[in-house]
């Protein structure tokens, strides 16, 4: 039997323990005084997790920063000072990047690329992709949303992967009917929907990984 990955171990404790904990304040075997407990905590470990394990540095930030505000906020730090303060560098970085990596690619509905390169933050992007040996990519969006039709797209050498990161957001893939998919995509408080149904088998592998938080991936 296949040994389980680090990240199934980690998680496997993590549940058996708050099992533990609950059970044992259930049957009076102690009391848990759950008031040190915050609700950001859980967007600081999703980012950890996000950071060291998928190395999806873009929503690891994002979710540590809104854990760090509230943090500051219940030390007695003005949550309202610190969002004054860092909105305005929040656009400047957005603006950055629409300006570098939005302009390095073509903005016509209609792409010839065999690798995508695909940013959306605060905004929605819908391409249709052409390509005679597609090879995957990159999707990142912060809420935003993104529309690809890959149907113009061929896969010469299986198979091709294409890296999710997607926060706050949707992603809808619309790809041949001879393609199989291999879902290895991680949702946080989101989903991840093949809409196509049954599906033949093929050489033609599309992989799709990477983590999905708060948001929602369709396959057509």
């Amino acid at each position: 039997m296949k040994a389980p990955s680090i990240e199934r171990v980690i998680f496997g404790l993590l549940f058996i323990a708050l099992g533990v904990v609950f059970l044992g304040e259930h049957l009076d075997f102690w009391h848990v005084d759950w008031h040190f407990f915050k609700w950001y905590y859980i967007l600081a470990g999703i980012g950890v997790y996000l950071l060291i394990f998928k190395n999806q540095w873009g929503s690891a930030a994002i979710l540590l920063g809104i854990a760090l505000v509230f943090a500051l906020g219940d030390y007695g730090y003005s949550i309202n000072y610190m969002i004054r303060t860092f909105w305005p560098v929040i656009l400047i970085i957005i603006g950055i990047n629409l300006l570098f990596l939005r302009s390095r690619r073509n903005r016509g509905n209609l792409v010839r690329n065999d690798e995508l390169d695909i940013n959306a933050i605060l905004a929605g992007l819908k391409q249709e992709v052409e390509s005679d040996d597609f090879k995957g990519g990159e999707i990142n969006v912060v809420m935003g949303g993104v529309e690809l039709n890959l149907e113009k797209s061929v896969i010469a050498t299986s198979p091709a992967v294409i890296d999710v990161s997607c926060v706050m957001g949707g992603v809808k893939l619309r790809i041949p009917k001879d393609w199989k998919v291999t879902l290895k995509a991680t949702p946080v408080l989101g989903g991840v929907e093949d809409k196509r149904g049954a599906v033949t088998e093929s050489e033609k592998v599309l992989i799709i990984k990477g983590s999905l938080v708060m948001s929602g991936l369709e396959i057509y």
